[in-house]
């Protein structure tokens, strides 16, 4: 299993997913209430695992402007279980180091023209996904 590089986003592994439009339409219905209620709001995927399904993690645009708001470290991110989108409540001290998270990020508008991308591609986007695929499993 290979390790994702350290500032991959989610655009960068789109073609390693399983289920590209899926996942990138689940993080986006994630990510829809911290957009609401700060106006802005990021993802950025956990590196530990190969791609398939990465857990992510949603916040504020900036840790200064969510402290500043009167926002509290306690609920600056939202973790997010990769593969059923579900909100991660028992994570922890390890799942929040530095080195399980790229530094990468995506805005939700990022994200959301990503998905406009893989469903706007229709068959030829998702072709183009699965031929990335093959390309990499034969290591090419």
């Amino acid at each position: 299993m290979r390790k994702l590089a350290r500032d991959a986003t989610i655009a960068d592994i789109v073609s390693h997913l399983d289920q590209p439009e899926d996942y990138v339409r689940g993080v986006l219905m994630s990510m829809t209430a911290c957009n609401k209620k700060h106006r802005k709001a990021y993802v950025s995927i956990g590196t530990a695992g190969g791609g398939k399904f990465p857990h992510y993690r949603v916040g504020p645009m900036t840790h200064m402007d969510h402290l500043m708001n009167g926002g509290s470290t306690a609920d600056y991110f939202t973790v997010f279980n990769g593969r059923n989108h579900d909100r991660m409540e028992d994570w922890g001290h390890e799942e929040l180091k530095a080195g399980h998270w790229s530094v990468g990020q995506m805005t939700y508008r990022e994200v959301l023209d990503l998905l406009n991308k893989i469903t706007e591609g229709g068959p030829d986007i998702l072709e183009l996904i699965a031929k990335e695929k093959s390309r990499n499993a034969k290591g090419t």
